[in-house]
């Protein structure tokens, strides 16, 4: 009991394999004197059984090895007598919950054996469980290692900003992770790989491998040849036979097969990459789409201006031929006041969906605005039925040219799709932090998969095929003049109608005793 609790201590303090080994064997040595030989074995990375510890003879005869293997696979001690010696050679493996840990190899008189037998099972049943707890311990920490390093090359690919950074850094983890050779390729032009990067290669071989392999198809649609002979080529220049293949999709990553690397750790930087690489993708596309939206628009601010210059010299001279009916003149004068705004600010207004235009702010009235944009609407679409519900003033600080445009586009919009007979009401309210404005249709609900797109840019629903014509920009732009004095803008619809909310921040009671 004194012998196990000694070997109990000296295995709860050793904090890794060496000192398990070199305790366990030294407590062997004391059980059965000077004179017994002890060595201990464990399996390598491969699984070949090496002599981690010995004290004595007994590592030195290579005939052990065979009766090592016989232990460890069968689970059982193995006994080998020695032709005219006393002592007697035991080969115990070392074994915890069914699994092989290793095996403990002692030489000493056969007396010493058997009067210590049960004392070398029980401690070699310790030493195997020690073994297990601390080869997990390992493998729990290289894990948690493998985990902290893939999530930094998660955090570094994602604020890559570009496909050839992004292989780059990848191409740099391998290296520093497992210092084998690598290089990567990526597709750049959206048709073939060229090579962004190499680490561990040295520049002559990098340069070498760069003009062995100035481009190839996009791996996914390479031909099997075209992928056999750049990895033959890369193997051949980086001196190995294994390569190790990382398809990311758009790139492709090849490198020496480590000789230890924990399951799956490669696979993981293919499986970011090529995670990330599709996210970078997606951005280049949208990136392009805004870009060429942004010329459409452009243009359209650019070839709107002229004709409504136009139509204005055109009302001009109407009025100067003195047209004589006052109503006629009315209605001339309120058609130059209405085109004078919209030429004044069409490039302004379309540009919205380029991009943030400064503002013009000043203290404003909201119901002053509304008011005008209702008007407007009826003279457009003709006499149609708008309520107003508002406070008698509602002052605040914003660029009243651009607010209209909202009001406007609100309106319209719950003109054209009103059912016939129906009111529509704009409803404006007032709060100590924000105004609030309203615009409520009763025809018909917005299906749920529109709602979600409705403020995109030429999103055109199902419905607007029967209400009205147009570019599908007017929610866009009131979108983004919203957001631009620091408000939001969404869409409530039901089967009862649709109503448009706008929130307005303003600047609490200051705002307040000034509109009084």
């Amino acid at each position: 009991m004194s012998a196990l609790r000694r070997l109990s201590e000296t295995l709860g303090e050793a904090e890794d394999m060496h000192a398990i080994v070199a305790g366990g064997g030294e407590w062997v040595r004391r059980l059965l004197g000077p004179e017994a030989a002890v060595a201990l074995a464990h399996p390598d990375g491969s699984g070949r059984l090496r002599v981690v510890w010995s004290d004595g003879s007994a590592a030195a005869d290579r005939r052990r090895a065979a009766g090592r293997r016989a232990a460890f696979r069968s689970l059982t001690s193995t006994r080998l007598d020695r032709d005219g010696d006393d002592r007697v050679e035991v080969i115990l493996p070392l074994v915890s919950r069914s699994e092989a840990l290793g095996v403990l190899e002692v030489l000493a008189p056969e007396r010493a054996i058997e009067a210590a037998w049960d004392l070398l099972e029980v401690g070699a049943s310790q030493l195997g469980v020690a073994l297990q707890a601390i080869t997990r311990n390992a493998r729990l920490r290289r894990e948690v290692e493998a985990l902290e390093r893939t999530s930094s090359l998660g955090t570094a690919l994602v604020r890559a900003g570009t496909v050839d950074e992004a292989v780059r850094i990848a191409v740099r983890f391998v290296w520093e992770r497992f210092r084998v050779p690598v290089a990567g390729w990526c597709d750049t032009e959206g048709d073939s790989l060229r090579l962004v990067g190499t680490q561990g290669l040295g520049s002559r071989r990098s340069h070498e491998l760069r003009l062995a392999t100035p481009t190839m198809a996009a791996w996914p649609s390479a031909r099997p040849a075209d992928r056999e002979r750049l990895t033959r080529r890369f193997g051949d220049l980086a001196g190995v036979r294994r390569v190790s293949v990382l398809d990311a999709g758009q790139a492709v990553v090849l490198c020496a097969e480590p000789d230890v690397a924990p399951p799956g750790s490669l696979e993981a930087v293919g499986s970011l990459l090529g995670g990330v690489l599709r996210l970078l993708g997606h951005a280049t596309l949208a990136e392009r789409r805004n870009e060429r939206l942004d010329m459409g628009i452009a243009w359209t601010a650019h070839e709107l201006r002229s004709p409504l210059l136009g139509i204005r010299a055109a009302l001009e001279l109407l009025l100067e031929r003195r047209v004589s009916d006052p109503a006629e003149r009315a209605v001339l004068r309120t058609s130059l006041h209405e085109l004078d705004q919209l030429a004044g600010s069409a490039e302004a207004i379309l540009t919205w969906a380029v991009g943030e235009r400064p503002l013009r702010r000043r203290p404003a009235d909201l119901v002053r605005v509304v008011e005008e944009a209702v008007e407007s609407c009826r003279l457009e679409m003709g006499d149609k039925d708008v309520l107003l519900f508002t406070p008698e003033r509602a002052v605040a600080r914003f660029d009243p040219v651009h607010l209209r445009t909202v009001v406007s586009n609100l309106v319209r919009n719950a003109l054209a799709y009103s059912y016939p007979g129906t009111k529509v009401e704009v409803v404006v309210e007032e709060a100590i932090d924000h105004l609030a404005l309203s615009v409520k249709d009763e025809g018909p609900e917005i299906p749920a998969s529109e709602r979600r797109l409705i403020f995109d840019p030429f999103a055109r629903g199902s419905l607007s095929r029967s209400a009205r014509n147009g570019a599908g920009l007017g929610l866009f732009i009131a979108k983004r003049v919203v957001e631009a004095h620091g408000g939001r803008i969404w869409v409530d619809s039901d089967p009862g109608g649709t109503t448009f909310h706008v929130r307005l921040p303003v600047e609490g009671r200051e705002l307040q005793r000034f509109a009084s």
